[in-house]
């Protein structure tokens, strides 16, 4: 017959004491195993990076993006107040450009004997000088009309008389406050805008610019000729006009020179002069030409400015 096996009760009740003891103990060994095991395991993730680091981290890098994030933020308020600053000025600016121009436009029409080179030339430069540091553009076209109302004029010798030096003096003074007072504005209102400045002075006549002149355009040239040379006078006028300059209305010379010249002030002016003189020669079949250079006698001289003679 077969048996039915002994449960692990029965199989326990045929063990001896001591056989019983050694089992337990080995079962309680087993479990304190277990328990040594999982100490490890807990141990080990206590000991990992994540639960190491990560609660040291995770504040540092908040802070450092709060503070990341704070700095942008100051950054972009610190740019935009400066362009609201630069904005406010350059509006400011214009109010008061506009605010002068009407008023520089007022004192002309009302008090043109104030300006008016061929009357009282010192009184007129310094009324200009003074304008040209609130109003450079403005000043600038008033100078351009009164200078061409004026008319070159000789001493006996020949050579540039003491009133008309003198009021060449005025004009280069005036050229120089306008230059001045438009360079301090670039300074004030920064490169950009003086750029755009810049831009929109294009058309502003080489008079008022003590840079050096490259070029016949926007100068102005003072005529003169003797009552024989009329129709050579109106070639050279076309001739001068056709390269952009400004002739203003040209006088009949009581003496003048036996061959073509070309005056100039400055000493940068010479290659103009001389490729004026040269070309105006060939176009009125003239004998001769010279470019020379007025004396100034202590004066300073304009920029922007020749004299054409014609000869007998």
């Amino acid at each position: 017959m077969n048996q039915n096996p002994k449960t692990p009760d029965e199989s326990n009740d045929s063990l001896s004491a001591e056989e019983r003891k050694l089992r337990l103990d080995e079962h309680k060994l087993e479990i304190e195993r277990q328990k040594l095991l999982l100490d490890n395991s807990k141990f080990a993730h206590d000991r990992s990076f994540i639960k190491t680091w990560l609660p040291i981290i995770l504040p540092v890098c908040a802070t450092v993006g709060i503070a990341v994030i704070s700095s942008t933020i100051s950054l972009i308020d610190k740019k935009a107040q400066e362009e609201a600053t630069k904005r406010a000025g350059i509006e400011a600016e214009a109010k008061d450009k506009h605010d002068w121009s009407v008023k520089v436009v007022e004192l002309y029409l009302k008090n043109p004997a104030s300006f008016d080179l061929t009357a009282d030339k010192y009184k007129a430069g310094r009324n200009l000088q003074l304008l040209a540091s609130v109003a450079p553009a403005e000043v600038q076209s008033v100078l351009e009309i009164e200078v061409s109302k004026l008319t070159p004029s000789l001493n006996n010798d020949g050579n540039a008389s003491a009133e008309w030096l003198t009021t060449l003096g005025a004009i280069s003074k005036v050229q120089r406050a306008i230059h001045k007072s438009s360079k301090a504005a670039k300074v004030l209102y920064g490169r950009d805008h003086a750029l755009a400045e810049a831009v929109n002075a294009q058309d502003s006549s080489a008079i008022a610019k003590p840079e050096e002149v490259g070029h016949f355009q926007d100068m102005t040239a003072y005529v003169q000729y003797p009552e024989t040379r009329k129709d050579e006078a109106t070639t050279a006028k076309e001739l001068l006009v056709a390269k952009g300059m400004t002739i203003p209305s040209m006088q009949v010379s009581s003496h003048p020179p036996d061959r073509l010249l070309v005056k100039y002030y400055l000493h940068k002016q010479k290659p103009l002069a001389e490729a004026l003189a040269s070309e105006l020669q060939s176009k009125l079949n003239l004998k001769a030409s010279e470019a020379r250079k007025i004396k100034s006698e202590g004066h300073t001289m304009p920029d922007g400015i020749l004299e054409i003679w014609l000869p007998n």
